[in-house]
């Protein structure tokens, strides 16, 4: 996710290097929707001002996202995710 961080020697050792982008916001909310499958009420949808919330994420960060909801609403005795819930789960991982 942060190639400047890498020492320049360590490219060199390999012969190809594959670049994985943000996901915009159909991809965030194709990706949340997807690992919070059964935790949310069916007529319920990822909505677009969260996918905007996580913009600049990485795929990595938000499913740890949808992972952390989905285990504070177990913890919680709930059936389905809280948008908030979700919300701060976004904004943890943002800050």
């Amino acid at each position: 996710n942060r190639p400047e961080a890498l020492d320049t020697a360590l490219f060199r050792r390999f012969d190809e290097i594959i670049s994985y982008p943000l996901p915009n916001q159909e991809e965030i909310q194709r990706t949340i929707e997807k690992h919070l499958h059964g935790y949310l009420p069916k007529n319920q949808m990822f909505t677009k001002q969260l996918s905007e919330m996580a913009l600049g994420l990485n795929y990595s960060e938000l499913v740890k996202s949808a992972e952390d909801s989905i285990k504070f609403t177990i913890l919680n005795n709930k059936k389905f995710i809280d948008e908030d819930v979700l919300r701060e789960a976004i904004r943890k991982r943002k800050s």
